[in-house]
């Protein structure tokens, strides 16, 4: 693992206050979840927040990303932020109200999707001008993957432990109170002016569109990326199936197979931030190809649990290792006027087809079983992988012909 982005002071700032609220949005994700169940003791309605915490990311992300590229981003990210900490003393209120309704918790998950669909955009699209040299971008994306990856470990036990002592509502007030570090370096930071222009967001969008019709790495990095998580979307919702009708377990089976994933993940993100140049990443995704296609064929065979953690674990390094080297070649080779829009396309198709072959999953799971599930992904990602390969060595010459090798 290196650190060396961290050198820059205004990065290290931002990489404090991100780990900080990253971490009271994953505590309030959890709590947000034993609510609804605590409440309804619906299993449907459960399903249907999950989506509404994801499908927001597809449709809002890419017109985020023309806000972005229009407007101010600093003021942008202060009214996000603050509209963040709002929902979350609101929600806190609620429950010390007792108005926790079903229909209030589905507006407050579809309100959380809206927000994360606004403000991944403006963080992601903020690094770039917080590191002082373009080969320390890589390392800061990945560092700030890393940070993602961490609190997926950390939140959601930290808010088990807050629940079990009090109640929801100070997960709620936890995750406010989150924000006020990132706030404060947003409000002090001084960023260059955004180029003047007439164009509406929406015009902005499209010009953001044409200008990926046309970008010979891009269309295709993200094409392929886009394939990759509706195809591998059925692992992760599929696991409580696994947990219970694979290996007969309970919760703490779920636990073993999730941790396996994140851990798998994490490791990903740390192994990155030593890679700074194209050919490396263009290894490294290759890697994350294969390592992705052997877990899922190794799962679809339903082998022993310990063989099945071993498989997640590789499932989650290397399909991290592709979506976080995704961005960091979108951020690296997309036209400064233009990075909002390319990154908040990237973010609403990753987690939006994320979420959409989820959906496929379980259907297909109902109808044809699990295995049969299973097979059909690897087919896809097999098929996505042959155009990888067979593409590699013109996107290396597109690096070298833009300088970045």
């Amino acid at each position: 693992m290196q650190l060396t982005s961290l050198r820059s002071r205004p990065f290290r700032h931002f990489f404090v206050g991100h780990a900080a609220s990253i971490l009271g949005s994953w505590i309030q994700q959890v709590a947000l979840s034993w609510l609804i169940y605590r409440v309804t003791g619906s299993a449907a309605l459960l399903g249907i927040a999950a989506a509404l915490l994801q499908f927001p990311q597809m449709l809002v992300a890419p017109l985020a990303g023309s806000l972005v590229d229009r407007y101010d981003s600093r003021k942008l990210f202060l009214i996000a932020l603050g509209a963040g900490a709002a929902l979350g003393v609101g929600l806190a209120v609620a429950v010390w109200l007792d108005m926790s309704g079903p229909t209030l918790l589905l507006t407050a998950a579809a309100l959380m999707g809206i927000f994360n669909a606004l403000e991944s955009p403006l963080r992601q699209t903020l690094i770039p001008d917080l590191v002082p040299e373009r080969a320390l971008l890589a390392n800061a994306l990945a560092l700030n993957a890393a940070v993602f990856n961490s609190a997926r470990f950390i939140g959601p036990p930290l808010a088990g432990l807050i629940l079990a002592v009090t109640s929801e509502a100070w997960c709620f007030i936890v995750n406010a109170v989150s924000y006020i570090g990132m706030m404060v370096f947003i409000w002090r930071l001084r960023l260059p002016p955004k180029p003047p222009t007439d164009r509406a967001v929406l015009g902005l969008l499209l010009d953001g569109l044409r200008y990926l019709g046309r970008h010979w790495v891009l269309k295709r990095i993200l094409g392929l990326s886009f394939v990759q998580n509706v195809a591998t979307g059925a692992v992760i919702v599929l696991l409580p199936v696994w947990a219970a009708d694979v290996y007969v377990g309970d919760s703490r089976t779920l636990g073993w197979l999730l941790g396996a994933s994140g851990a798998g993940s994490l490791c990903g993100t740390l192994l990155l931030t030593r890679l700074a140049t194209p050919p490396a990443w263009l290894r490294a995704m290759t890697a994350g190809w294969i390592l992705t296609i052997a877990g899922t064929t190794t799962m679809s065979l339903l082998p022993p649990l310990p063989v099945t953690l071993c498989a997640l674990f590789g499932f989650g390094f290397g399909l991290t290792m592709c979506n976080v080297l995704t961005n960091v070649m979108t951020q690296t080779i997309s036209a400064d006027a233009l990075r909002g829009r390319m990154i908040s396309i990237f973010i609403g198709g990753r987690w939006g087809f994320d979420a959409l072959g989820g959906l496929i999953a379980g259907a297909l799971a109902s109808a044809a079983g699990l295995r049969s599930t299973l097979l059909l992904q690897l087919v896809i990602l097999l098929a996505a992988a042959s155009f990888f390969l067979r593409i590699r060595p013109g996107l290396r010459i597109r690096f070298a012909e833009q300088g970045t090798d």
